[in-house]
């Protein structure tokens, strides 16, 4: 009994699991023959000793049932700590497809009522009105909707609204994009991909030198394997902890989702997700497997 206490301390330091039932079987296997052991005539126990056997087997039994159902309420709250994270990560995920959503609806919206101004304009025959009107309305739709990048609405968006964003803070970007139509690649996980990926590649080089200011997004099909890297410039190595990145913001709480998030998008579809850091640029690579998808 005393070697499945010292067993169960050990294997608790492995971060192995040794089943409570076979632990608990054995306490009180040695609690049921030290008993039974008061019934045998060849082995002569004295009244003290087997007492003091049973109350020691009682007292193991005790102490590994409680050891059990503290690791118990350990796992228990662990995953409950993780249910809570997995939940911010979905409204995050939601938060930032809906913001996409919203600012394409508004887009359009507007621009519907900017065909009918120019529509009035041009009945009137006023075309210099007309083309100052339009000349005014190019920068900002061009910002947005210039280039479509993978076919999907929502993804588009967000990589033209991110494209818009390095250039207004003076960092340069760079695409070579390649994407497969008709997958079973949800916009959703794509959404959640890229904008994470980009938002901290953005958020690492905004304190940057000038020649660390850049970002460059690659989608490559590689067979059925899509494979999307995002690189920016990083003037030292990030910070790892037990070979996890660590944020460099000051609430580590609310931030620090965003390779989870990648994760979590990436293992609907079987993916991976590594970094890497080596001549002063910092990798994320991301592989998920894809289907095609009939029209």
């Amino acid at each position: 009994m005393l070697g499945i206490a010292f067993l169960t301390v050990k294997s608790h330091k492995r971060n192995e699991n040794l089943s409570p039932r076979v632990i608990a079987g054995v306490a009180i296997a040695g609690l049921l023959g030290a008993v039974l052991l008061s019934g045998q005539n060849t082995i002569p126990i004295s009244d003290d000793r087997l007492t003091t056997w049973i109350i020691f087997s009682m007292l193991i039994l005790v102490a590994i049932l409680f050891f059990n159902l503290n690791r118990q309420y350990e796992m228990e709250k662990k995953i409950m700590l993780l249910e809570k994270e997995k939940n911010a990560l979905l409204e995050h995920d939601y938060q930032t497809l809906k913001n996409v959503y919203a600012a394409n609806a508004k887009l359009f919206h507007d621009f519907q009522n900017h065909i009918d101004a120019v529509y009035h304009y041009l009945l009137k025959n006023h075309t210099t009105e007309a083309a100052r009107y339009i000349e005014n309305l190019r920068s900002p739709i061009q910002e947005i909707t210039q280039t479509a990048w993978v076919g999907d609405e929502a993804v588009d968006y967000l990589i033209n609204s991110k494209i818009a964003l390095a250039a207004s803070q003076n960092i340069q970007a760079g695409t070579n994009i390649e994407f497969p139509r008709r997958t079973n690649i949800q916009s959703v996980d794509l959404v959640a991909i890229l904008g994470n990926l980009l938002d901290n590649a953005l958020e690492a080089i905004k304190n940057e030198e000038d020649r660390f200011r850049f970002v460059n997004l690659t989608i490559r099909r590689i067979n059925d394997m899509l494979v999307i890297k995002v690189e920016n410039g990083c003037s030292a190595a990030p910070t790892e902890m037990n070979g996890s990145l660590q944020t460099s913001k000051a609430d580590k709480t609310l931030h620090g989702w965003g390779l989870q998030s990648v994760r979590a998008a990436a293992e609907r579809y079987d993916g991976t997700v590594e970094t890497e850091y080596s001549n002063q640029i910092f990798r994320a690579v991301v592989t998920l497997s894809f289907e095609a998808v009939k029209a």
